[in-house]
């Protein structure tokens, strides 16, 4: 007289292959280490197709910022909604973001936006290299072109 827990659990019966496919832009950045996405509108959302599958990355502000969390953060709105990061400025250069044990550097202006991979990491990484490496920071980002 126990609760059957298969019943609670998703079927993965019948769903296609391409539904099995991470849709994690962030996961696939060890892989390809570089995107560039284009605005091709007046709009915060810059559009990018990787192996087939369109992706929409959101750059939005906070409403109320904090000194933990910034004021821009980069949002992914399709194929599957995911919060990825805030965006941390780096002395005007670009940003720096960490999602999924990766750093990655993000540069974007009106109309492109590149991330590129950093390296390995976690949150608290992130705040090393933003605390003790600022000159060396500013010169990988600044080598990043948009």
């Amino acid at each position: 007289m126990g609760v059957d827990l298969k019943k609670k659990l998703p079927s993965f019966e019948g769903r296609n292959k391409s539904s099995q496919i991470n849709t994690s832009l962030i996961s696939l950045l060890r892989l390809y280490h570089n995107y560039s996405f284009f605005n091709n509108t007046k709009s915060n959302i810059y559009v990018a197709s990787v192996n087939g599958i369109q992706y929409r990355l959101l750059v939005a502000r906070r409403k109320n910022p904090s000194p933990d969390k910034p004021l821009l953060y980069l949002y992914q709105l399709s194929p599957k909604k995911v919060y990825i990061s805030s965006l941390y400025e780096v002395d005007g250069e670009g940003y720096l973001i960490e999602k999924d044990g990766i750093i990655a550097i993000v540069k974007f202006n009106e109309s492109k936006l590149v991330i590129e991979f950093l390296k390995e990491g976690n949150k608290r990484d992130l705040d090393r290299l933003l605390k003790n490496n600022l000159m060396l920071l500013k010169a990988v980002i600044g080598d990043v072109e948009l």
